[in-house]
């Protein structure tokens, strides 16, 4: 923070439009944020979220927050018009302000409680909100107005989550898949070995995340390797360490992987993400 102000602005999307002629459109399917965290108000559509543990149906008062490295994403099961809001802040952003706002970010485990279903009251002021900062838009009092709206949001939201009931266990196979993920990730080392752990074959559990997570088990294991990892390195650890901690027995392997996913090596990512912050 400098001068009582945050250190990089919000960014804030409002009420995005996007139409879709065929579900198999997935283009915010399934990514992570290196440095900021995202609050996202569900609006319209025929939609279910993904988030780290999860997969959850969507209805308008619908709110997800994830913070760096928690993969999510959006997908579409038929042809709609899908909308939301959303806002991307550094985790530190409102540091500034006592008690903290930003609870619902960091006063829960890394991959769990990600979810809120707002009651129809909180529901309809969050609207309010994205309504005024519609109205101010190109205003001279943009940002204020869109500052305002943010913290009124997350109110109702860290308001709605100190009387949320205690969600059942989902036990569908994908949750346990996602979680096992999750908690084994050090060491599962395969598709094959991530189904033997869930008492499934490998190819019924294949089959059933390929279509309920829109990538393959296989491709999934990468990715949350690849996630980890970034983690890790912007933490300062080596190597043998982020391979240890990520399932990978082999840093050669492992600089390749990181390197066809990102475009990048270990070594060119952590100076990249040090020369940004």
């Amino acid at each position: 923070m400098e001068n009582g102000k945050m250190k990089m602005p919000l960014e804030i999307q409002f009420t995005h439009f996007d139409d879709y002629t065929t579900p198999e459109t997935k283009t915010h399917w399934l990514h992570a944020h290196d440095s900021v965290c995202e609050l996202y108000l569900f609006l319209r559509g025929d939609c279910e979220f993904m988030v780290e543990n999860g997969v959850f149906p969507l209805s308008l008062g619908s709110v997800i927050f994830t913070r760096p490295g928690e993969l999510h994403g959006v997908r579409v099961l038929r042809a709609c018009r899908y909308a939301r809001a959303y806002f991307q802040m550094p985790p530190d952003a409102l540091d500034f302000l006592t008690p903290s706002p930003m609870r619902c970010f960091t006063d829960r485990p890394f991959g769990q409680d990600n979810t809120i279903q707002l009651e129809a009251g909180a529901a309809a002021r969050c609207a309010a909100e994205l309504m005024r900062i519609e109205a101010a838009s190109g205003t001279p009092d943009a940002a204020s107005v869109s500052l305002s709206a943010l913290l009124t949001i997350l109110a109702e939201v860290n308001a709605a989550r100190r009387v949320a009931p205690e969600r059942a266990t989902d036990s569908t196979l994908i949750t346990q898949a996602l979680r096992c993920v999750n908690e084994n990730l050090a060491s599962i080392r395969s598709v094959g070995d991530l189904a033997a752990r869930l008492y499934v074959s490998r190819e019924h559990l294949s089959r059933l995340f390929s279509r309920s997570v829109q990538v393959t088990a296989g491709e999934y294991l990468t990715r949350k390797r690849v996630e980890r990892a970034k983690e890790l390195l912007r933490q300062g650890l080596g190597l043998e360490e982020v391979c240890a901690h990520c399932g990978w027995s082999d840093e050669s392997y492992f600089i390749s992987v990181f390197r066809r996913e990102l475009g990048a090596t270990p070594a060119q990512y952590r100076r990249e993400y040090a020369r940004r912050t």
